[in-house]
């Protein structure tokens, strides 16, 4: 099937508009009439693939929607081109066409477009991450272990890691791959991970050590959250914002990180202009410099919540201005700067 979508941006962006809309003029009994409709479906979040279509992972099964119509893939046992099971994680765009998906004890498995079918890899394998390199690798977080895989030869990479978890992968502008994990088994056990471009090899950072002051920190249980800047800064979002010490392979918390601390860090972004965004518990914060304390966009809390409609829902996306939502932060930001 080769039809494509009736609308080529995902649902945030159009709910973007509206509200760029609404924000630049006074509401009106229209406004107050606006109807949200259903597609029936009891999934996650949607993220859209390069060819337009969103993917939900639903409670029963992968749904794809095109703006009018949607389709659910379910597993079939006898057809090994079917989706392995129908309990999913959330969905990745593939660069290619198509999407990645991960599932509990089943592996991974990338929806062909021009097929319309799925090839499975690394069956058997607990899923917890996936990310798609530069290069059309995909690196995948499980239980297991961390892997990378060819999609093309179907070679696949073993890196044995201190910790059970994966929380994230993320690429900087020399195409090292980082990642990073939950708190390792043991103490000594690295928490984060670089993998050096075209290399085999595994380098270990931030060793744990529960006496350590930031790493020792009650609720501290890993690295959920990296960002690589281009001058090859490695920030971590934990319980507070951290940048990596390459030559202690320590975490540091900088002067101008101080009014962070604390605070959980849900996600890394970038403003219109390209400004560090950090969206915490305690509200969003944007870095003109990483020397200077940030600036305060929004603040969490009852500021949020008495705030219009319209300003909760853009401290809404932008806490969630990553894979799916991303193309649409800086819009959601460029109103937060009016």
């Amino acid at each position: 099937m080769n039809d494509r979508p009736q609308f080529r941006r995902i649902l945030a962006v159009v709910v973007l508009l509206g509200v760029s809309a609404s924000a630049h003029r006074p509401a009106t009994a229209q406004d107050r009439q606006v109807r949200f409709r259903s597609i029936g479906v009891d999934g996650g979040v949607p993220m859209q693939d390069v060819d337009g279509f969103i993917w939900i992972a639903a409670a029963d099964g992968l749904v794809r929607y095109d703006g009018s119509r949607k389709v659910v893939y379910r597993n079939d046992p006898s057809d090994s081109t079917s989706i392995p099971h129908n309990t999913t994680g959330r969905p990745i765009p593939s660069a290619s066409g198509g999407v990645w998906v991960g599932f509990p004890g089943e592996g991974v498995a990338r929806f062909d477009p021009a097929t319309e079918t799925f090839r499975r890899f690394l069956g058997g394998v607990n899923v917890s991450g996936l990310f798609e390199a530069a290069d059309g690798a995909l690196w995948v977080g499980s239980r297991e272990g961390t892997f990378r895989l060819d999609p093309n030869s179907g070679v696949v990479k073993s890196f044995p890691i201190d910790a059970p978890d994966v929380y994230q992968f993320v690429e900087g502008s020399d195409s090292d791959v980082w990642f990073g994990t939950s708190r390792p088994r043991e103490a000594g056990g690295a928490m984060l991970y670089r993998v050096p471009a075209g290399s085999d090899s595994l380098d270990r950072f931030v060793r744990y050590d529960p006496a350590d002051p930031i790493l020792g920190m009650p609720g501290f249980f890993g690295l959920p959250r990296l960002e690589v800047l281009d001058d090859g800064t490695v920030l971590v979002g934990a319980i507070g914002l951290y940048a990596l010490d390459m030559a202690t392979r320590s975490l540091v918390r900088p002067a101008a990180f101080e009014p962070l601390a604390g605070a959980w860090v849900f996600q890394f972004s970038r403003d219109h202009s390209g400004k560090l965004v950090v969206s915490t518990d305690r509200g969003i914060f944007r870095f003109d410099t990483l020397g200077e304390p940030p600036t305060v966009l929004l603040m969490a809390g009852g500021a949020v919540h008495r705030a219009g409609p319209e300003r909760r829902l853009l401290a809404r996306l932008v806490e969630r201005a990553c894979d799916p939502l991303r193309s649409g932060s800086g819009q959601v930001l460029r109103l937060l700067d009016s």
